[in-house]
């Protein structure tokens, strides 16, 4: 069952890390600590920690991805890519879980680590640079920590693993590539693998690096975020992280794809769209969604429903689970990929197609995708009004202006 914070915690801890007032019993911060400990323990540190091992299992010295580029040229190479290709899903999956945790080390330093391992919210990646860089890292001495993150991550190493077009895609003038296409098969097979691990590697290392920190026997952040010193900072970062749904999720993996941000001119941007290559956008969306919830109720333990039901709005947390689940509805029944359907919205009739689909989600349409982008603005609307009403919180600046 899950425990509950007594009515007016949360604007009370407010008051006093603000200094506007104090406790002596000390109820409101140790019971917030609670929900504190419960998000870390139940729900950010288990993400970590299996993104931890996804990674290992497709970056390791004996992980499937070593083992696919052992096989290349020999009778097993098909089924070493398939085999290292389901431990790149299967890495990218739960890292979608932990892309809601918007806080502490990953986003330090200019969100170095988050780039690392997984960039598109700062672009999408640069695939005539990373066929630059499979040539340039032949020699040795490759350096990827000098490479924008646009070159990095696990989308690149989802190019260089699902791309099947060997050629490069980078204009003539560019010297790195001006010899690839003659080269054979297996060379720009083999040279693509010994790249993809190189940035493996790197990945493996930052989730390292994100394990350490928040573990109690590494950089301790578990204690930080724990602190009642930090309640203030610390619900701002579990808060904040929700909102990955407005501007992530919402705007750049559905509205640019489609056509529906004023960031894409066209009628719809398929080639801005997350994991292109291995088709699994949908997918990503769909974790997100799942891990939002999760942080929402808890996973056994509290969760920030507590905190809307302490403020006695409970139908701030049915409107967000309803709409979350509409949306994860949408997405079971879609059996057409992300990219596909922005690729078909190539008119204005489609786009105008795609905007009443958005504007009325719960009525089926040539485009669910674009239904999909209106059941999520659903929960980023929820979470502009009904959410920081119940929790006295505020929208952080990134979502403070659509481009809807």
């Amino acid at each position: 069952m899950i425990k509950s914070i007594r009515f007016g915690t949360l604007l009370l801890i407010i008051l006093l890390v603000q200094g506007c007032g104090s406790s002596s019993s000390g109820e409101p911060t140790t019971e917030l600590t609670t929900l504190f400990e419960d998000l870390a323990d139940q729900v950010i540190l288990p993400n970590y920690r299996d993104s931890q091992s996804a990674v290992s299992a497709l970056a390791g010295g004996s992980g499937a991805l070593q083992q696919y580029c052992d096989a290349i040229g020999t009778v097993n190479e098909s089924a070493q890519l398939l085999v290292a290709q389901d431990a790149w899903k299967s890495a990218m999956g739960v890292w979608q879980r932990a892309e809601m945790h918007q806080l502490g080390p990953v986003v330090a330093n200019n969100e170095t680590l988050q780039n690392r391992i997984l960039s598109y919210k700062q672009g999408n990646i640069n695939t005539c640079a990373l066929d630059q860089a499979v040539v340039l890292s032949q020699p040795g001495g490759f350096d990827i920590s000098q490479k924008a993150p646009n070159q990095k991550g696990l989308g690149s190493v989802g190019y260089l693993l699902f791309n099947t077009d060997l050629t490069h895609t980078c204009p003539g003038t560019i010297a790195e590539t001006a010899d690839w296409n003659v080269r054979t098969e297996q060379q720009r097979k083999d040279w693509r693998c010994d790249h993809a691990l190189i940035v493996a590697t790197d990945i493996q290392g930052a989730v390292n690096d994100v394990v350490s920190q928040w573990e109690i026997d590494g950089g301790n952040y578990r204690g930080v975020f724990i602190n009642n010193l930090n309640n203030q900072a610390s619900f701002k970062g579990v808060s904040d992280g929700l909102f990955y749904m407005d501007v992530s999720t919402k705007d750049k993996k559905l509205g640019i794809t489609l056509g529906i941000s004023a960031s894409c001119s066209d009628p719809s941007c398929p080639d801005e769209i997350e994991s292109r290559f291995s088709e699994t956008s949908l997918a990503n969306i769909k974790a997100n969604i799942e891990s939002f919830k999760e942080i929402l109720v808890g996973n056994g333990g509290l969760g920030l429903e507590s905190l809307i039901s302490d403020a006695q709005v409970p139908e701030v947390t049915e409107r967000l689970l309803q709409y979350s689940n509409d949306a994860l509805a949408e997405i079971d029944g879609m059996n057409v990929s992300l990219y596909d359907q922005a690729v078909e919205i190539d008119t204005d009739n489609e786009a105008t197609e795609c905007t009443n689909a958005y504007n009325s989600p719960d009525t089926a349409s040539n485009f669910p995708a674009c239904n999909l982008y209106g059941h999520i603005k659903r929960i980023s609307d929820e979470l502009k009004t009904g959410f920081v009403a119940a929790t006295n919180s505020s929208i952080p600046e990134s979502s403070q202006s659509d481009n809807d």
